[in-house]
């Protein structure tokens, strides 16, 4: 897999094409402007990079799953990751509180030989995320952010999957 990282003025756009001669499209429009994209007590700047990575990491894989000659195109015009950031002592740490959703908001769409076959605007927010029976996630780098995501491209894009 092969992937191309440009910046462009204040967004990021990440170029992915995969085996299956898919091609992903994930832009991030102005990611400094997102509601709540600070780190704890991680490097700051790292962590910008590291979110934006991961999250392009999990829409390619996920577009694995589309048909052949397609391309996903992807604006991420929010997040607002899950928890907030509180002062513990001299430490600044992300807690995980129900009122403190995960939230996603972008623009997609799918093509197929020049011809859409999916585009809209999504929003998406879980604030149930604590109360789910699958907890794990809190233990996976933006694990409440990606099932967020998963679960919405399982609903709306997975249906156009290549069945084998």
């Amino acid at each position: 897999m092969m992937y191309k990282l440009l910046g462009i003025g204040l967004s990021f756009l990440f170029l992915v094409s995969t085996s299956h001669a898919n091609t992903v499209d994930v832009q991030f429009v102005k990611p400094e402007s997102f509601v709540d994209f600070k780190a704890g007590e991680n490097d700051w700047l790292d962590f910008d990079e590291t979110v934006l990575e991961h999250f392009q990491q999990h829409i390619t894989k996920l577009a694995k799953e589309l048909p052949d000659d397609t391309k996903l195109s992807i604006n991420i015009t929010n997040i607002d990751l899950a928890g907030r950031l509180k002062w513990i002592g001299h430490d600044r740490i992300r807690i995980f509180e129900q009122r403190y959703s995960p939230a996603i908001a972008f623009e997609y769409e799918l093509v197929r030989d020049e011809k859409s076959l999916a585009q809209g605007h999504a929003s998406l927010r879980n604030t149930a995320f604590l109360s789910s029976t699958n907890n794990r996630d809190k233990f996976k780098a933006l694990g409440f952010e990606k099932r967020l995501f998963t679960k919405w491209f399982n609903a709306t894009l997975k249906p156009f999957e290549v069945h084998q």
